[in-house]
């Protein structure tokens, strides 16, 4: 039997120097825990939220400029947020144990502020994000990596779009999967169409899209207090807008 006064406590911590590898290009997914529940208690609008987009949309910001991770785009859908990391990216020596621990407590905190800012009470609400680490050894996958999410958005939009007219129409959510395993994608577009007078490649582009936040560099001009001069500088300032299709853009 190993006597405990032998052994240093961090032998114990097995995952203390799992490292991201370098030359790896990173994606830290942020995924929140039971949302499905937790929207129905805060009552948000269905199928889709315009202030809960704009709360994932400033908390995205606060973890791009204040946590310390060198972000240099995020993709946001549902409550999914995809954030692309600075290839050199140092902090925390790279360990796994450190980006999904502070990731993921970093963002959830964040959202709760946005959550309280914005008048919902979470008094007895338990709102976390999960975090999972993805590490890709080429470019390539990256471009691939963003579109596969994209199409789960679209995937979850048509769903949720389908689930909410469905439901209004007085039906279990038994029966609603009944109805929609037996439609595809494009029969599942056409019954919106027919029955509810939807059609979905009209609804806002950020519901079945996403939305992408990034840097952008922007030239300001201002005045040299010390000779009254006129100066130009450069500032990065973070945009958010609709996600573009991902299948023709090059990220």
């Amino acid at each position: 039997m190993i006597e405990m006064e032998s052994l240093e406590i961090t032998e114990f911590e097995i995952f203390k120097y799992l490292k991201i590898p370098e030359d790896n290009f990173i994606v830290i997914r942020l995924d929140g825990k039971n949302f499905h529940r937790i929207t129905e208690e805060l009552a948000f609008e269905k199928p889709f939220d315009k202030k809960f987009r704009e709360m994932l949309i400033n908390s995205t910001k606060q973890i791009m400029k204040d946590s310390g991770f060198n972000v240099i785009f995020a993709y946001i859908q549902s409550d999914e947020i995809s954030l692309l990391i600075d290839k050199e990216e140092k902090i925390f020596n790279r360990r796994v144990e450190k980006f999904n621990s502070i990731s993921a407590a970093y963002f959830s905190v964040e959202f709760n502020k946005q959550l309280i800012f914005n008048d919902y009470d979470i008094t007895d609400k338990t709102i976390i994000f999960d975090s999972r680490i993805l590490v890709f050894p080429k470019k390539e996958f990256i471009s691939k990596y963003f579109i596969y999410r994209q199409q789960d958005s679209i995937r979850n939009a048509l769903n949720s779009y389908c689930n909410y007219y469905l439901s209004r129409s007085g039906l279990t959510t038994s029966q609603i999967q009944k109805i929609l395993k037996t439609l595809n994608q494009d029969q599942r577009k056409s019954f919106l169409q027919n029955q509810y007078n939807i059609i979905f490649d009209k609804i806002p582009n950020w519901q079945k899209m996403g939305s992408i936040v990034y840097f952008e560099i922007e030239e300001k001009i201002g005045i040299n207090e010390l000779t009254g001069k006129k100066i130009t500088y450069t500032r990065r300032v973070l945009i958010d807008k609709d996600a573009p299709d991902f299948s023709k853009f090059k990220i």
